[in-house]
């Protein structure tokens, strides 16, 4: 009986084996006939089905047990795609050339070259591909060839990831930088040249991935980016900006403290002082905006919506005051900001609608006035309030008919024409802002 069993068990063992070596056979054969295919696409790239029979055969070598166990099967679809990256370089390089004879080389008067990658992420399926190929290598010379590929791979990566960068498919760019910074370590730790030979241009690239993925909406990916760049201790004030923003809404501390350390490496730049602006603005801490918007003015006299957001400031706390005089000097206030800002720019909708408003907000306050009046009151007193509403609702009139010409959609300014000429008396183009009101419901 145990005879038996044992003649079994190597029967079973003999079995496998011999599978394992048909299941090898088999695999390195589909490895050989996609090297031949590929061999003949390069000598005629034209004939694109040589380069769908390399996939295929390769991609079927990649189905069978133990292929990935292989060097050779990662080696020969590294080859593929290094290929496919190489060729697609050289399209989109013999366009710029034909571009620059077209402008008589003058690079000024080159019209921009307009080509979409078909295959933008072939380095980086080669890279990957050469990745598994070192793991799996313990050949001191075969890993040596392999950081030479690296090399070249990483060359592509850096081109193509900068063309669809230019093209604006930022999605491939974060892929392809992202992919150039692991290839680029790859290489250096084992003793090849990297490209990026520095840690600046290592850090850059990093960056640059980040805004990729920034820019190309993939936000948990650049955050994961610049999280790994502040950890560095990089001086690159979008990184913390992109922190800040990214923690606003769930957790406020660490938010402020990445804006308080991008700050403390930069004082003096805008960006982050727009997005401190920005969030206590939402806040509705006018107190502490204020201070921030004259710092911002400071620094961009020019700039219209910063007196425009000025002058909300003071328009909230002429809002809030119960204090008559008081009120009347953050109203004053709220106005000169909003004609700063249509000095600058004359067609700025929020600052004409704003001196609009101001003013409507004011002549419905005196009209509440005016009907809260005790009978007690002399006739003077009430015909000094009408005469007060009734102006206020004059000098608002024009603001809110230019923000009319410019914003003929915006529903609260048709709606204060329609109130003011009501209060006129002149209920016929009041009906006219009605129904414009109505057809927009």
């Amino acid at each position: 009986m145990k005879k038996t069993f044992l003649l079994l068990l190597t029967f079973l063992v003999l079995g496998a084996s011999t599978v394992y070596a048909q299941e090898t056979k088999a695999i390195k054969k589909l490895v050989k006939s996609s090297s031949k295919a590929l061999k003949k696409y390069k000598t005629d790239t034209s004939n694109t089905g040589k380069l769908e029979e390399a996939l295929q055969a390769i991609e079927k070598a990649m189905s069978l047990d133990g292929a990935e166990n292989m060097p050779e099967t990662w080696m020969a679809k590294a080859s593929i795609f290094q290929f496919i990256g190489q060729n697609e370089l050289s399209i989109r390089q013999q366009k710029e050339v034909e571009a620059q004879v077209a402008a008589g080389g003058d690079i000024a008067k080159m019209t921009p070259i307009q080509y979409m990658f078909e295959s933008p992420e072939a380095p980086k399926l080669a890279f990957e591909a050469l990745s598994n190929a070192f793991e799996l290598t313990s050949k001191k010379s075969s890993q040596t060839k392999i950081v030479k590929e690296l090399e070249i791979v990483s060359r592509q990566l850096n081109d193509i990831g900068l063309y669809s960068y230019e093209n604006k498919d930022y999605k491939s760019a974060y892929k392809l930088f992202d992919a150039l910074v692991s290839s680029n370590n790859m290489v250096q730790s084992n003793g090849g040249k990297p490209l990026l030979d520095d840690a600046e241009k290592v850090e850059n690239m990093t960056f640059y991935a980040g805004l990729a993925a920034q820019y190309g909406g993939m936000t948990d990916e650049s955050i994961v980016v610049f999280k790994k760049l502040h950890a560095q201790k990089s001086k690159k004030i979008e990184v913390y900006d992109a922190l800040f923003k990214a923690n606003i809404e769930t957790d406020e501390a660490a938010a402020l403290k990445y804006l308080e350390e991008g700050r403390a490496i930069d004082p003096e730049n805008i960006g982050l002082l727009f997005s401190e602006i920005n969030f206590y603005l939402k806040k509705g801490q006018y107190e502490i905006l204020e201070g921030k918007l004259k710092e911002a003015m400071d620094k961009e006299p020019g700039n219209a919506s910063l007196r425009a957001v000025m002058g909300n400031v003071y328009n909230d706390f002429y809002k809030k005051e119960k204090d008559s005089d008081k009120a009347m000097v953050h109203f004053l206030k709220a106005e000169d900001y909003y004609k700063q800002a249509l000095e600058i720019d004359d067609k700025s909708f929020e600052a004409l609608y704003s001196l609009g408003e101001l003013n409507y907000n004011r002549a419905a306050g005196l009209v509440l006035k005016y009907n809260g009046l005790p009978l007690t009151a002399s006739q003077r007193e009430a015909d000094s309030l009408k005469s007060d509403y009734q102006n206020a609702f004059e000098k608002a009139l024009p603001y809110f008919l230019k923000a009319d010409d410019l914003n003929s959609k915006d529903f609260n300014t048709i709606l204060a024409l329609k109130e003011i000429y009501a209060k006129k008396d002149d209920f016929e183009t009041s009906n006219k802002y009605k129904v414009r009101l109505e057809a927009m419901k």
